[in-house]
C-alpha cells in the first residue's frame, strides 16, 4: 500500500488536491477497465491516436478521484478531484512501477526477441508453477505501457518475476530494463520483426540485449556473434553443437509428438513435447535449458505444454447467441479486457460469463471476487456461471445482483447443461486451462462443417490506423462495409470501426437497416436505394446516393419535416452511375428549391488510380471533379464533403481540395497497389481440414469426369471445401492448392461442390491437419492471379455457409 503522496514523489509531480490516502491502488490507463473507482489512478496517456485526457470527466462521474495528467491540463472545472501535474504521463506510469519494483528482491526473469517471447514465458510459467508463485505479463503486455502495468501487480507473495518485454526502434529498451531489472535474463529467436525501426540486424541485437545490462546470466540458442556479445552470461543449446551447455543430439518427430534427447552437464536427457513444428521445439528447447539451470527439470511437464493462444475468438453460438472464447489468461486485467472486446461486439442487450477460479492472483478471495462483481456491474453483465471451488465458496457476493449458477468444476456445469437455456446472449467464456473451458466452447457454439474464414480484427484495425497514418491528418475516412465487408462480416467490422472511422458505406438499404438495428450510429451512405425505401432512410437515419434527377425527383414528393441528407454522384470518366457535367445546373435548381433535402457529399470514382499508366487520365477526372462540385456548393450555398480517391489515389495524388477519402479492400490487407511496403497485415484465413487420406494406384482417377488419372502411386488427402463454399473450379486439376504443414498441396482432379482432392504425396500430414486456401503467409494475390481476377471475387464469393470466426490478439 502506497499513499499519494509517496506516488506523486516518486514521480516527481505537483500534487493539486485536498486527498493524501494510503491503498492498494490499481492503474488504470484504458478508461473502459474501470473496476474499483474508489482505488483507481487513472494515467492519461497521449498516443498517436488517442489522449486519455478527454476522458477525464467520464471517469470523475464514476467515482475516479486521482488522475495523473499533464502539467498544461486545466483543473479549474473540477473540485475535489486529486491532480498529480507531471511532464510527460508515459514516463510517470514508467517511474510508479519502477518504485514498485524497487521493493522487491525475488529472482526476476526477463525475455525479449523477436519471436517466441510471450510463448516462453507462458510456457516457464506452466513448468515453475509448483516451484514458484509466479508474477507474469498479461497476455503480450510486453510494450512500453504493458510492461509497468505488468510490474504493478507484483506482490509480497510472489517468489519469481516473468516479464516479457518488446521494442520496435532504438532508446526503447533502456526504460524497460529500468523497469523489469531482470536478474536473469533469455532470449528467444532473433527474427525479421520490426527491422524497419533499426539501421540494421546487428542495432537491433545490441538494443534488445540492454535488458540482460545487470543479469548473471543470459540463455539462448547457441550462435557467435550473440555469444560473443553476451561473453560470460551466455548460456546456450545448440542442435549438434558441443559447445552449448546444452546439446540437442536426437529429435524424433512422430506425427504430432517430437521426442527430444540431449546431454546437460555430461548427462543425456530424454522428453517429448506435443508439438512437431520448428518454432515449438526451439521454445521447449530454451525452456529446458532454464528448467535444468534452475533445478527444477520434470520431463513429464514439457509432455503437458498447452498450446498458447494469442487471441481471442469472436463465433457464432446455439440459440442466436454470441460467443467471445478468451481462455488465454484468466487474471482480473485479462478479464477487463475480453469484457470490453464483448461489449464492443455486442449484438443482444443480455451479457453472459463463463467465469472459472482466477488462481494466483495473490489476492484474499474476498477481495479478488468483489472486485470481479464490480466489474461485471460496470459492463453490465446479468448472468454469471462460476466455476471451481473459490466461485462456490464467493456465491454470496453475486447472487443479489446477477443472475447467477455455480458449480464445482467443468463437469458439473456440462452435466447441468440442457438445464441451463441460451437464447439471444453475447457470452464470454474465460477460464484457466486446466478448467478444460473448450469443452463449454464445443457444447455452445454453433455446428459447422470445419472449413472457416477467420477474420483478425487485430489486423483491420492496425491496417486502418497505417492506412491513416499515410494520410493528410485532417481528412475523414470512409469505410467500406458493402458487400458483407467484403466477405467479412458487415456488423463485426462496422462495430470494429465504429467512432475510428467518419463514414460508413453500403451497398444496399437492408445492409444499413441490419447495421442500425446491431446498434451501429456512425452515418451511413447507401450507394444504392430505391423510391420505396425512402420512409426507411428516414426512420434508420440512412443517406442515398442520388445519381439523376429522374431519381432525385422522386425525393420532391416526400411528406417530411425531415431532412434527409443525400450524397451525389458525379461520373468524371468511370461511365457507371452519375451526372454528368452538363447535368449540373438542372441538379443545383432542383436542390436550390427544395429545403428537406440537404448535400452531405460529393463524390466520383476513379478508374485506374492504382496504376501510373493510367496517372494523366486520373488527374483530369480529379481536376474535373473538383470544378463540377465547386460549382455545385456555389449554387446550394454551403460546403459539403468532398471525396474522389480511394487508397491507392490517396496515397499517389494530392488531396488538397478533397476532405474525405474511401478505404475498401486496403482494410482488409489488400494492397494491390503496393504502396504499403508490406505494412498493411492480411485479415482473411480461409481454411479447412483434411477429412480421409487415402492411396491411388497408378493408372486411377480422382474426382468426377476422371480429369486426373495418376501416372504413379499417389497419396491424396480430402479437403472438406467446394465450390458451394465458393472455391472456384478453375481452380481444378493443379490450377491452385493448399498448404498443409506449410507445403503447397495442388488440387488433384475436379473440385466437388463440398469438397475437393488434393495431393499430398511429398507431405507428411494426418486426418484432422489444417488446410489454408490463403492467409498471413499465403496471400490470396496468388490465388487471384491463378484465377486471373481480383482478390475482391474471390472475398465475397466465398459461401455464407462457411463459419466467420473472429480473433482478436
Amino acid at each position: 500500500m502506497y499513499t499519494i503522496s509517496e506516488i506523486a514523489s516518486a514521480i516527481n509531480a505537483q500534487q493539486n488536491g485536498v486527498q493524501d490516502k494510503s491503498a492498494n491502488f490499481q492503474l488504470l490507463t484504458d478508461s473502459r477497465n474501470l473496476t474499483n473507482a474508489d482505488e483507481s489512478i487513472f494515467i492519461a496517456l497521449k498516443t498517436k491516436y488517442n489522449n486519455g485526457h478527454r476522458f477525464i470527466p467520464e471517469l470523475i462521474d464514476k467515482g475516479v478521484n486521482i488522475f495523473i495528467v499533464d502539467k498544461e491540463f486545466d483543473i479549474e472545472p473540477f473540485h475535489e478531484i486529486c491532480f498529480l501535474k507531471v511532464e510527460n504521463t508515459l514516463l510517470a506510469l514508467q517511474r510508479i512501477a519502477t518504485f514498485h519494483r524497487n521493493h522487491f528482491t525475488i529472482p526476476v526473469i526477463g525475455i525479449t526477441g523477436s519471436n517466441g517471447k510471450t510463448i516462453v514465458k507462458e510456457w516457464l510459467a506452466q513448468l515453475l508453477k509448483d516451484d514458484f508463485n509466479i508474477c507474469a505479463n498479461p497476455k503480450s503486455y510486453n510494450s512500453q505501457i504493458g510492461v509497468p502495468l505488468s510490474i504493478w501487480q507484483l506482490n509480497k507473495d510472489h517468489t519469481l518475476g516473468i516479464f516479457e518485454a518488446g521494442i520496435s526502434t532504438v532508446d526503447e529498451m533502456e526504460n524497460l530494463s529500468n523497469i523489469i531489472q531482470a536478474n536473469i535474463g533469455i532470449l528467444t529467436h532473433l527474427g525479421t520483426a520490426h527491422n524497419e525501426g533499426f539501421d540494421s540486424p546487428e542495432q537491433k541485437l545490441i538494443e534488445k540485449l540492454k535488458l540482460f545490462n545487470n543479469c548473471e546470466r543470459v540463455y539462448t540458442e547457441y550462435n557467435t556473434s550473440v555469444v560473443s556479445l553476451l561473453d560470460e552470461k551466455a548460456y546456450t543449446f545448440g542442435y549438434n553443437e558441443p559447445k552449448a551447455n546444452l546439446n540437442i543430439i536426437e529429435r524424433k518427430v512422430r506425427q504430432s509428438i517430437t521426442e527430444i534427447k540431449c546431454i546437460y552437464n555430461e548427462s543425456t536427457i530424454s522428453f517429448s513435447i506435443p508439438f512437431s513444428d520448428e518454432a515449438s521445439i526451439e521454445n521447449a528447447c530454451l525452456c529446458c535449458l532454464v528448467c535444468l539451470s534452475l533445478g527444477k527439470f520434470k520431463a513429464e511437464k514439457f509432455f503437458g505444454l498447452k498450446t498458447i493462444s494469442m487471441r481471442m475468438e469472436l463465433k457464432k453460438g446455439i440459440h442466436s447467441c454470441i460467443l467471445v472464447n478468451d481462455s488465454y489468461s484468466n487474471d482480473i486485467n485479462a478479464l477487463s479486457n475480453a469484457l470490453s472486446f464483448l461489449k464492443q461486439q455486442s449484438i443482444h442487450s443480455k451479457a453472459t460469463v463463463i467465469l472459472s477460479d482466477i488462481e494466483g492472483s495473490g489476492l484474499p478471495s474476498l477481495i479478488l471476487y468483489k472486485q470481479v462483481k464490480s466489474l461485471l456491474l460496470d459492463k453490465n453483465v446479468k448472468r454469471i456461471i462460476g466455476i471451481g471451488p473459490e466461485y462456490m465458496a464467493s456465491k454470496e457476493i453475486f447472487e443479489a445482483d446477477f443472475e447467477a449458477d455455480f458449480y464445482i468444476n467443468t463437469k458439473a456445469f456440462l452435466d447441468d447443461f440442457y438445464t441451463l437455456k441460451f437464447h439471444e446472449e453475447n457470452i464470454l467464456i474465460k477460464g484457466a486451462r486446466k478448467f478444460e473451458f473448450e469443452k463449454i466452447v464445443k457444447k455452445l457454439e454453433q455446428e459447422n462443417h470445419g472449413t472457416v474464414l477467420e477474420i483478425n480484427l487485430s489486423a483491420a484495425l492496425k491496417n486502418l490506423y497505417a492506412i491513416k497514418n499515410k494520410m493528410p491528418k485532417d481528412i475523414k475516412v470512409m469505410a467500406m462495409v458493402k458487400a458483407f465487408a467484403y466477405g467479412s462480416g458487415s456488423y463485426e467490422i462496422a462495430k470494429l470501426l465504429q467512432n475510428k472511422v467518419d463514414y460508413l458505406a453500403v451497398a444496399y438499404i437492408d445492409e444499413g437497416i441490419a447495421l442500425r438495428q446491431s446498434g451501429i450510429n456512425t452515418p451511413i451512405m447507401v450507394m444504392n436505394s430505391d423510391i420505396d425505401s425512402i420512409e426507411q432512410l428516414l426512420e434508420y437515419n440512412l443517406e442515398p446516393v442520388v445519381f439523376s434527377n429522374d431519381f432525385l425527383n422522386q425525393f420532391l414528393f416526400l411528406e417530411t419535416k425531415s431532412i434527409l441528407k443525400i450524397h451525389i454522384e458525379i461520373d468524371t470518366g468511370m461511365h457507371r452511375l452519375g451526372y454528368l457535367e452538363n447535368e449540373i445546373d438542372s441538379l443545383n435548381e432542383i436542390i436550390s428549391s427544395n429545403r428537406n433535402i440537404k448535400i452531405a457529399s460529393i463524390f466520383s470514382h476513379l478508374s485506374g488510380s492504382d496504376e501510373a499508366k493510367f496517372d494523366e487520365f486520373t488527374k483530369l477526372q480529379i481536376s474535373s471533379f473538383n470544378k463540377i462540385a465547386n460549382k455545385i456548393e456555389n449554387s446550394i450555398g454551403y460546403s459539403t464533403t468532398k471525396h474522389i480517391s480511394n487508397t491507392a489515389a490517396a496515397l499517389r495524388f494530392e488531396q488538397n481540395d478533397l476532405d474525405m477519402v474511401r478505404l475498401g479492400i486496403g482494410l482488409y490487407g489488400i494492397d494491390p497497389s503496393k504502396l504499403f511496403d508490406n505494412l498493411l497485415e492480411p485479415v482473411f484465413t480461409l481454411k479447412t481440414h483434411i477429412s480421409q487420406i487415402k492411396i491411388i494406384n497408378a493408372n486411377e482417377s480422382i474426382g468426377y469426369s476422371r480429369k486426373s488419372i495418376s501416372t504413379t502411386e499417389r497419396k491424396i488427402a480430402v479437403l472438406a471445401l467446394g465450390y458451394a463454399d465458393g472455391l472456384n473450379r478453375a481452380l481444378s486439376n493443379g490450377t491452385g492448392g493448399f498448404y498443409i504443414n506449410n507445403q503447397f498441396a495442388p488440387i488433384a482432379g475436379n473440385i466437388c461442390m463440398d469438397m475437393c482432392m488434393v495431393d499430398v504425396s511429398n507431405i507428411e500430414c494426418n486426418t484432422g491437419d489444417e488446410a489454408i486456401l490463403f492467409g498471413k503467409d499465403y496471400p490470396i494475390d496468388r490465388v487471384a492471379d491463378q484465377l486471373n481476377t481480383i482478390p475482391y471475387e474471390i472475398l465475397t464469393s466465398i459461401s455464407q455457409r462457411v463459419k466467420r470466426i473472429y480473433v482478436s490478439e
